[in-house]
């Protein structure tokens, strides 16, 4: 659903209107820490599962045609909550990716 949703924006995001327009893409996690051996290969801090959620997202939108260069990639970890998180527990909400359009150059 997610992949449909980003793919629609794309074709926004391609359009003549949008050309001075480019992107920022950042990922964010919960503050539970990576514990699990065979995730931790692949993601040792929240950090870098923060950039990896962002990179999945531009991988989708490079995919979609849109310029490479138009494109900046964020990890934000457990910094930057929108919820507070539970104990132990974190929260679904601080588990996301945002895009952002902004001017060109910005």
């Amino acid at each position: 659903e997610a992949t449909k949703a980003i793919e629609a924006l794309c074709k926004i995001i391609n359009s003549a209107e949008a050309t001075q327009f480019d992107i920022i893409i950042g990922g964010h996690t919960d503050d539970v820490p990576i514990l699990k051996a065979s995730t931790k290969q692949q993601h040792p801090t929240n950090w870098h599962l923060s950039a990896h959620r962002a990179i999945a997202v531009e991988k989708i939108m490079e995919s979609s045609e849109v310029q490479p260069k138009r494109i900046s990639v964020r990890g934000f970890g457990e910094y930057r909550p929108i919820e507070p998180n539970s104990k132990g527990k974190g929260n679904p909400k601080n588990r996301r990716v945002e895009i952002y359009i902004v001017p060109v150059g910005s």
